[in-house]
């Protein structure tokens, strides 16, 4: 099984790897590590957070390739039945289908990029990594659990995502919530 350094984000195999203060380092950055150990140096984790307008730089570039996705689905399902029928219970079945459609679309796109990843194409376009506390890459149940609380933060008005500007660590609830950071690629 692969694991990554904490301190310089490499991925080496778990017999290459030791854990001091709960956290995996390789071989090259053991030195580094247990010195800034010995300064007191209380950022020992060593991650590069990526800020708040970084992320939304992302978030934008994402939504804007899922909106894409959404216009391909309005332009071939919802709007040929809206020209064909007169029922309007017709048509809001069909517009909850692709809707329904739309929405694991979206579930789809966020747990493959980031469970395959650690960062979906707006995140990879930032140089940016979302990883557990200890550096590991995300499982696939992981980026499912932070997609349901990603729509949490964007149900507190917006509020969910600006934490991470006030936060030290660049949390967003979702990041709280999930115990995951978004890195420095």
């Amino acid at each position: 099984m692969s694991v990554a350094c904490s301190q310089c984000g490499e991925m080496f195999e778990e017999s290459d790897i030791v854990t001091i203060k709960g956290l995996p380092v390789c071989a090259t950055c053991k030195p580094f590590f247990l010195k800034k150990i010995q300064e007191g140096d209380t950022s020992v984790a060593g991650f590069v957070y990526k800020g708040f307008w970084a992320r939304l730089i992302a978030d934008w570039f994402d939504g804007f390739i899922l909106g894409i996705i959404f216009q391909a689905i309005n332009l071939f399902i919802t709007v040929p039945t809206a020209k064909s029928t007169s029922d309007p219970f017709h048509f809001l079945s069909v517009f909850s289908v692709s809707f329904s459609l739309f929405f694991s679309i979206n579930i789809a796109f966020y747990v493959f990029f980031n469970g395959r990843y650690g960062a979906t194409p707006g995140k990879m376009l930032i140089k940016a990594k979302i990883v557990n506390t200890d550096g590991t890459p995300i499982s696939y149940t992981k980026a499912l659990g932070r997609f349901f609380a990603e729509i949490l933060s964007a149900f507190t008005f917006g509020i969910g995502y600006i934490m991470a500007a006030f936060d030290s660590e660049k949390r967003a609830l979702h990041d709280r919530i999930c115990e995951t950071r978004v890195i420095k690629k």
